[in-house]
């Protein structure tokens, strides 16, 4: 595969060998604009420093790109982790950016396809990035509400936070082989990262929480052919046939339809007994 000029933002960093999913996967990436750095929103000591060296480092703003971009010809919204800029953790400014990603996505209803490769949530924004997986998530239904399909890509690494809220939640899940996937990494649960055990990408597909193995070679393909098959760009839908779904709309969520009068109800007795037992219990003295 000969060099791409975006290769830069696609994670293609220098602990990369061979090269991330991304390089394999996306032509023509074209970023959307980020005018925005990460910043220290809980003044972490020493954190500003960090970032500023990693900047210089890897000539990156953030750890995620977005964009647009090709594979295999199939257009596609893209987002890109790369792993050295902080172990391609997810901070205020990551998770807005694919915020954003997903949200253009729904406008449009064109396919989103996440290539992960991450330690997860950055431990020097806190709480300030674990709320960043509530708005992924959140984001993330509007998105399939809208009927556009999100495949991840799974790359090595990928854990914590962006496994469990970007990751985890996509319509495909496709790793790449050999790759550690897990909420909790090598370091937390030593001695099980082995092409077998349950932090590993086959390891996942075996428990069924991956839907394909890819190895690189294959990897393009195998996207593009999701791609093909669950774009609404290849069925000819546009934009303006499903506009931006409106998260107050009425839809029947599980807990209206919990609620709807058709619902199955318990017998009667049952109905006027329940109440009474659930009293009496909870008036039941701790001793």
């Amino acid at each position: 595969m000969g060099a791409q000029p975006e290769l830069e933002y696609l994670g293609q960093d220098a602990q990369a060998t061979p090269p991330t999913a991304s390089a394999l996967l996306f032509t023509g990436f074209e970023p959307f604009p980020n005018p925005v750095c990460s910043a220290d929103p809980l003044q972490w000591p020493g954190y500003p420093g960090e970032l500023e060296a990693t900047r210089d480092r890897t000539g990156s703003p953030q750890a995620v790109t977005a964009g647009t971009a090709f594979v295999n010809g199939q257009p596609c919204v893209a987002i890109a982790f790369r792993f050295d800029f902080l172990g391609g953790s997810m901070g205020q400014v990551e998770g807005t950016l694919i915020v954003q990603a997903i949200e253009e996505a729904t406008r449009n209803r064109w396919p989103l396809v996440s290539v992960a490769r991450s330690g997860g949530a950055r431990m020097q924004e806190g709480t300030v990035a674990l709320f960043q997986m509530a708005y992924i998530a959140r984001a993330l239904v509007r998105l399939a509400a809208a009927g556009a399909p999100h495949i991840a890509v799974v790359d090595d690494p990928t854990t914590g936070g962006i496994w469990a809220a970007l990751t985890a939640a996509a319509d495909v899940i496709i790793a790449r082989a050999g790759s550690q996937v897990a909420f909790a990494g090598n370091r937390v649960r030593p001695g099980l990262v082995h092409k077998q055990s349950p932090s590993s990408g086959e390891g996942k597909h075996a428990a069924g929480f991956i839907d394909v193995v890819a190895e690189d070679a294959a990897l393009a393909d195998t996207v593009a052919n999701y791609l093909h098959l669950l774009s609404p760009l290849t069925r000819g839908d546009t934009a303006t046939r499903y506009p931006h779904p409106d998260p107050g709309a009425d839809r029947p969520t599980p807990q209206r339809m919990g609620q709807r009068p058709s619902r199955p109800q318990p017998p009667a007795d049952q109905q006027r007994a329940l109440p009474q037992r659930l009293l009496r219990l909870h008036r039941t003295p701790v001793r």
